[in-house]
């Protein structure tokens, strides 16, 4: 996932409004409680995270499971064992 200048100076552009870093933090919380409360409803067992991204330990092996969500544009990184 390399970045290119256009790319760098649109996110140098992103960070020096911090009004919109604000709102894309909010929202990123937001979705990531979404996430977890689906989870949660599904009895899936997830590790806490601030970040962008959680890791889920599925029923399935996590490729499989990286492969289905991908079809459905969701980026999912599955090379953790157990998760």
């Amino acid at each position: 996932m390399g970045i290119n200048i256009v790319a760098a100076r649109a996110a140098k552009a992103a960070i020096e409004d911090q009004a919109y870093v604000q709102n894309t933090l909010a929202r990123l919380a937001n979705d990531r409680q979404e996430f977890y409360n689906q989870a949660n409803a599904r009895m899936l067992r997830s590790l806490d995270s601030v970040t962008n991204f959680v890791m889920l330990k599925t029923t399935r092996l996590g490729t499989e499971v990286a492969e289905q969500l991908k079809e459905k544009g969701i980026l999912v990184a599955s090379r953790f064992p157990g998760f």
